[in-house]
């Protein structure tokens, strides 16, 4: 178990670590999304202003020149004078920005201006953006070019932002703005502190992954805590109330055993020194039937402790053989019937014709019946009545019934019944003697049979216990020929 939690901890371990990092990349992913979002949305505007502006001084002071730009041819557009002053405006209007190229677009992208002269004449080779501009959108790209030449002449590697801008002039004219800004220190700042804000961020989610794992542990502890305190409280009290259970038990044994033995060393030594008398005596004869009777309780209560034992141990054993349901039950239901009379008892029986045959151990069949009907005749009291049915279940099977008007059962303790030594927890029940272990042998005996037995009570409205025989060890009943020869 320990191994096993280690490795799930290992694992644990591993996963979260992975996650961490996964989930911290994406933080970091997110973050950049956002401060390029945010600094696109103030390019844009910022652009955008710019390129209004720059297009409608560029109208007003070269308009006949932009119309004509693309009829002219590139190289006598670059060289024309026109040209040259739209780049002095272009520088003015760059100056004290980060802005290093304005050129001037028709619709169909081609270049009618632009600061980097050998453009003019070109077609802008970003379609996707030239195709949104000519929606009258503004937009946008990121890119890098090494060797890029500024609206002042300068040179340099730089990351450079691009805008295509739809502007229309004051007279009505339309035509596109690109206009491109340096934005490698906004990279630069970036990059010198994305290691540290993936440091942070890790850092953060290992902060309270860890404070999660801590008070997840702690609460799994005091958990574990709280379950191995109530089981060992359960424990404690199994374990008295199994000692309970055996006191009482050993007391009841005392009772069990004390009384016949009684009556069979009282009784013999009455015989013995012939206190009334020659053995011919008439009262040596009820003697003798009171010894005998006690000595078969005795023989009743060993075979009970010795059934129990053999339950325990796992050593009960089903002797199979296949005998008539109905005259196993006929048997038990006249054997008892002249003892619920000696207990002023009435004693209905009601078996059906044709019950099926059974395959099982036919004495320890009779037994559970006979542990039924013993319980329902000392719980039921002078007056009462006890009744054994039988009937076929739809399934083949066979139901058998033992039912008494006798004291009855709390809902809350009939469960508990079929626990060896336990009887009723009340007065009446603990007056009635016995063991507590008949309900328990007979409970045993029938899942040894693939059986069950079921009880069902209330106080003062008598008890019913149901054995359902299952129908895969029932047969079809034999012909009484049949019977006759076996």
């Amino acid at each position: 178990m320990n191994d096993l939690r280690r490795r799930f901890r290992r694992r644990f371990a591993i996963f979260s670590t992975v996650m961490t990092v996964a989930v911290a990349a994406g933080v970091c992913m997110l973050i950049v999304d956002t401060y390029w979002g945010m600094l696109t949305s103030f390019g844009e505007r910022r652009h955008g202003e710019i390129a209004k502006q720059f297009y409608d001084a560029a109208a007003k002071r070269s308009g006949d020149f932009l119309g004509r730009a693309r009829a002219m041819g590139p190289a006598a557009a670059r060289e024309h004078a026109e040209t040259s002053a739209l780049a002095t405006l272009a520088q003015s209007f760059s100056h004290g920005t980060r802005t290093v190229r304005l050129a001037i677009l028709d619709h169909d992208g081609y270049v009618l201006f632009s600061t980097a002269r050998a453009e003019i004449g070109t077609i802008a080779a970003k379609p996707h953006n030239l195709g949104v501009a000519r929606e009258g959108e503004i937009a946008s790209s990121r890119f890098a070019r090494d060797g890029f030449s500024g609206v002042d002449g300068t040179t340099s590697n730089r990351k450079l932002f691009e805008s295509l801008v739809p502007v229309q002039a004051a007279d009505g004219r339309k035509a596109i703005v690109s206009v491109y800004s340096d934005v490698t220190g906004f990279n630069v700042i970036f990059e010198e502190n994305l290691f540290s804000l993936l440091v942070a961020v890790v850092g953060g989610l290992f902060g309270v992954l860890g404070m999660l794992i801590f008070f997840v542990g702690r609460d799994r502890m005091l958990t574990e805590q709280q379950q191995k305190n109530a089981a060992l409280t359960e424990t404690v009290r199994l374990a008295e109330e199994a000692s309970r259970l055996k006191s009482r038990f050993v007391a009841s044994m005392g009772h069990e055993l004390r009384t016949p033995l009684n009556a069979v060393i009282g009784f013999s030594e009455a015989m013995t020194h012939k206190i009334f008398g020659p053995l011919s005596s008439p009262k040596y004869e009820e003697y003798a039937a009171t010894i005998h009777a006690s000595g078969r309780h005795l023989l009743a209560v060993v075979d009970d402790v010795l059934d129990m034992a053999r339950i325990e141990g796992g050593k009960a054993f089903v002797n199979e053989s296949i005998f008539s349901i109905g005259t196993a039950l006929t048997e038990c239901g006249q054997a008892i019937a002249l003892e619920a009379a000696r207990h002023g008892l009435a004693f209905d029986l009601r078996i059906p014709d044709r019950l099926p045959d059974f395959r099982g151990d036919e004495a320890k069949i009779k037994q559970i019946l006979f542990n039924l009907l013993a319980n329902a005749m000392r719980y039921t009291p002078r007056g009462g009545s006890v009744a054994l049915a039988a009937e076929r279940r739809p399934d083949g099977g066979v139901a058998v019934s033992v039912t008494d008007t006798g004291i009855g059962i709390p809902a809350d303790q009939i469960g508990r019944l079929f626990e060896p030594f336990r009887q009723a927890d009340n007065a009446k029940a603990r007056n009635a003697g016995g063991l507590g272990l008949g309900l328990s042998i007979a409970k045993a005996f029938a899942d040894l049979h693939e059986a069950s037995l079921s009880l069902e009570s209330a106080p003062g409205r008598g008890t019913a216990a149901r054995l359902v025989l299952p129908g895969a060890r029932c047969l079809a009943a034999r012909s009484p020929a049949l019977s006759a020869a076996a």
